[in-house]
């Protein structure tokens, strides 16, 4: 797909916002001499703030006209709104998007105000061409009004438009519609996660490790062959100086022992190496490889120039799908990196063990 027009929902999605209504709600509610009943939110998750407005008013007797309710329940979330962040990964995906011209709408039940003041604070709103509110168009997400309005003020097609969601109520109205759609996971709706799956084009926790399916540049997933192992050997030296260096400090191993010829022909000397190395390639640039060996990841690597493109991302993916890959051993102090597996669901199992010749300590990941 080549995406070039985005509509984002904001709670659950752009930040990490539900908390709030999960408090105002029932606060609201409460101040007003009305008791939550224990279904309020999933009654009212998918109303327009009119909507709420009436619901209150007929199912809680809240004896206040329509707009006063709302601006009220608006002032409330406001005060909340002051502690909410961006969920991972959004702010450097924003950026990356607008960066590839792609125009992007906020489609959202939160008022309008709320919205744009908030998003200031974080430094977002400059990558929003638009702001729609269920109130404006009328509708809240169980009608596909709002998406096909945004698309509309977009300038964008269906073929060309993702929905950016985290509710199931949300997804399953735009894929009814005819959109394409990226869910990401939220603590609101984990118990709708299998549905959601099933659903959505595309599942993913972070929007940014995982661009490169929404851009039709995701890198071709190969064996590696004997062309193959001057870049492979180039790969593992440059990241042994850049991350392994700081670690062990030894310039002598780094800058002597460790250099791309003798490693090259370590590959070729050794068939079952390379029979089991698999390299990500793009344009004709071998980015990145992984070596398995039955269930177990030897060895990932990504050239650092691409390092934060989903190349590391991609090449994993295809490990798990191809080979069922289950563990892998990582130096604890590679933080970054064992961050970057615990991203992708491996972590921690207790098990340790000295790098060989050091006194440097291996983690082994599991997969969960």
């Amino acid at each position: 797909m080549q995406m070039k027009t985005a509509i984002f929902d904001m709670d659950g999605t752009l930040l990490d916002s539900m908390p709030v209504w999960d408090k105002c709600s029932p606060l609201y509610l409460i101040r007003n001499g009305a008791t939550p009943k224990p279904d309020l939110r999933k009654k009212q998750a998918s109303m327009s703030m009119a909507q709420i407005a009436d619901f209150y008013q007929t199912e809680y007797g809240v004896d206040k006209p329509a707009r006063q309710i709302i601006d009220e329940i608006n002032a409330l979330a406001f005060e909340l709104y002051q502690e909410v962040e961006p969920k991972k990964g959004i702010p450097e995906f924003l950026r990356f998007i607008n960066g590839k011209g792609v125009r992007a709408c906020v489609a959202t039940a939160t008022d309008r105000v709320c919205v744009a003041q908030t998003l200031e604070r974080l430094g977002l709103l400059q990558y929003f061409d638009e702001i729609l509110t269920c109130s404006e168009v009328g509708f809240g997400k169980d009608h596909p009004d709002i998406f096909e309005t945004a698309m509309a003020h977009l300038g964008g097609t269906k073929e060309n438009t993702v929905i950016f969601e985290d509710s199931l109520y949300a997804i399953s109205t735009a894929k009814k519609a005819g959109f394409t759609v990226c869910a990401t996971p939220d603590a609101s709706a984990k118990h709708n996660e299998d549905k959601i799956r099933e659903l959505a084009d595309w599942f993913v926790d972070n929007f940014y490790e995982n661009k490169h399916l929404l851009f039709n540049d995701e890198p071709e997933i190969r064996q590696a062959t004997k062309d193959d192992v001057s870049r492979i050997a180039e790969m593992i030296v440059v990241n042994n100086r850049i991350n392994f260096l700081p670690i062990f400090h030894d310039e002598r191993f780094s800058f002597g022992t460790i250099q791309v010829l003798p490693i090259a022909q370590e590959y070729l000397s050794h068939e079952d190496w390379l029979n089991n190395t698999y390299v990500a390639e793009q344009n004709s640039i071998v980015k990145g490889f992984i070596r398995v060996d039955g269930q177990e990841i030897v060895k990932l690597y990504v050239e650092p120039h691409f390092q934060g493109d989903g190349v590391g991302s991609r090449l994993l993916a295809f490990a798990k799908e191809k080979f069922d890959v289950r563990f892998l051993w990582a130096l604890e102090k590679n933080v970054r990196g064992v961050a970057f597996y615990g991203r992708h669901g491996f972590f921690p199992n207790g098990n340790t063990q000295f790098e060989e010749g050091t006194t440097e300590v291996l983690v082994k990941l599991v997969r969960a």
